[in-house]
């Protein structure tokens, strides 16, 4: 599929909202991708949209990312009681995710077998979203944890780097132990191990 990520690093001009990418130009992708692809297979409340938004799509028939990114602006804004705000979020929501509307899937099977297709790799697709998700926000503590660190530091002179870190390590632990979902804690307890050693930086 042809990729969005350099015009998503880099707008075309400063300021410029990620809404400026969308033109009405369309984008080709494969069945074969599809099928590789599980952001595709991805139930529409997976694009965590309002609930007017979600429940626009659905009305419509939408149920799958797969099916959304089909669709042009257009098309969604014919959507009865559907507006330019609704858009606006499944824009942000498909580009965060690296997709967007007005795809084109060459060799796509017809509308019965396609919304087959998703359904049978939903609950996978769910999956792995949400280990996706969990990685990403692990490494976002990760890094704002070392900068916090630093820059205390930075302010506090007399106080080690390490003794900084073995500082913030404490109380991430706090909020691992309030975390029900025992993998996600798995993943942050190695983050709080790693820090209350006092190591994170450089």
């Amino acid at each position: 599929m042809e990729s969005l990520d350099s015009e998503i690093r880099t707008p075309p001009y400063p300021g410029v909202s990620l809404l400026y990418l969308y033109k009405d130009r369309e984008i080709r992708t494969t069945m074969d991708d599809v099928l590789k692809d599980y952001r595709y297979a991805l139930p529409v409340r997976a694009l965590r949209l309002s609930s007017w938004a979600q429940r626009g799509l659905i009305n419509d028939n939408l149920a799958f990312v797969g099916q959304v990114v089909e669709k042009t602006e257009t098309d969604l804004m014919g959507i009865p009681n559907f507006g330019q705000k609704s858009l606006d979020e499944i824009k942000i929501a498909l580009t965060t995710r690296g997709l967007r509307l007005n795809t084109i899937i060459v060799d796509r099977p017809d509308n019965e077998t396609f919304i087959t297709v998703l359904k049978k790799r939903s609950a996978e697709a769910t999956a792995q979203e949400e280990v996706s998700q969990r990685h990403a926000l692990v490494g976002n503590v990760d890094a704002d944890v070392a900068e916090t660190a630093t820059a205390t530091v930075t302010a506090s002179p007399k106080e080690s780097i390490a003794g900084a870190l073995k500082r913030v390590g404490k109380l991430l632990n706090g909020v691992v132990e309030c975390l029900p979902n025992k993998s996600f804690r798995g993943e942050l307890e190695a983050l709080v191990r790693k820090y209350d050693n006092g190591h994170g930086v450089g």
